[in-house]
């Protein structure tokens, strides 16, 4: 734990002498799975409190079967292409930077609803009034 606090602490101090809250997106793949995660939990109503297992890294390796050295393998340097590519792109536009980086940004959210389709305890299917649920299903009572 004291290492993921030397990382924020870090960040923390490239924003301020920046000035930019750019770097936050050194932190996009695993923010991007704890927000989204926070959000679904608190959409079914859970107590976001309590241990589960609904991170897209838990459905990987708990639902799926994959190894965690794989899921891994994946995370890792998707996060660091994303690092380079803020890193590269800021030291000749910052502004470009922020556009590249908001759209890396909904490209994670948009993975992130891959979990949907790979865990066996979510539906996603079309209610008879043409709405899409991702979160639960009535007719499959999760």
């Amino acid at each position: 734990m004291a290492v993921s606090f030397r990382i924020v602490t870090l960040l923390l101090q490239l924003m301020l002498k920046t000035q930019s809250v750019i770097w936050i997106l050194f932190l996009m793949v695993y923010g991007v799975d704890s927000v989204c995660t926070l959000l679904h939990r608190l959409s079914l109503r859970q107590n976001i409190f309590e241990a589960h297992r609904m991170h897209f890294y838990q459905v990987l390796t708990n639902d799926r079967g994959i190894s965690h050295l794989k899921v891994s393998a994946g995370y890792a340097p998707a996060q660091f292409v994303i690092c380079m590519i803020i890193i590269f792109l800021y030291r000749y536009s910052p502004t470009m930077a922020g556009i590249v980086g908001v759209g890396m940004l909904v490209l994670c959210c948009m993975g992130y609803l891959l979990k949907f389709l790979l865990t066996k305890k979510t539906c996603i299917c079309i209610l008879k009034n043409k709405s899409i649920s991702l979160f639960s299903c009535k007719k499959h009572k999760i």
